[in-house]
């Protein structure tokens, strides 16, 4: 798996390396993002320039595995990159997270599965669904949690 915990001393670097730079970016961007808001509103999806500025500046290959030239971020990195965005457009960063959080998920599936999305096109975006059922109880100690 592409995606297992960041433990090594050099993929902690990295990853730090790789969220300074993204923030840097998307800081830079904000103000774009900003002027951009109202559009994005209206038409009830990002805006196009905001979408083509987050791929030119690497954001949307935050959780795309490495081998693929992406970052393969941290869960810190993720969250604190779609902190940024959403700092400027919300409705940005409700894709930026969508996308980086699928990326991640297809980089737990088998390589051949990762091949057929990155291999051809790193820059592939992945979007998706997520719906986790089952229960969960409060017992003495803590929660108790079942389903699928």
């Amino acid at each position: 798996m592409d995606h297992a915990p960041q433990s090594t001393a050099s993929q902690q670097q990295a990853d730090l390396i790789d969220r300074e730079r993204l923030l840097a970016s998307v800081q830079a961007l904000q103000p774009l993002l900003l002027r951009n808001v109202a559009a994005t509103e209206h038409e009830r999806r990002a805006a196009e320039e905001n979408i083509q500025a987050l791929q030119r500046a690497g954001v949307f290959r935050t959780m795309v595995p490495r081998r693929y030239g992406g970052c393969q971020g941290s869960i810190r990195t993720h969250l604190e990159v779609t902190a940024a965005v959403a700092e400027a457009c919300a409705g940005t960063a409700w894709v930026v997270a969508l996308t980086n959080v699928c990326a991640w998920f297809t980089g737990l599936f088998g390589a051949q599965a990762q091949d057929d999305v990155f291999g051809a096109d790193p820059d592939a975006r992945v979007a998706g669904v997520f719906a986790p059922s089952g229960e969960v109880r409060r017992e003495a100690g803590g929660l108790r949690v079942s389903g699928k």
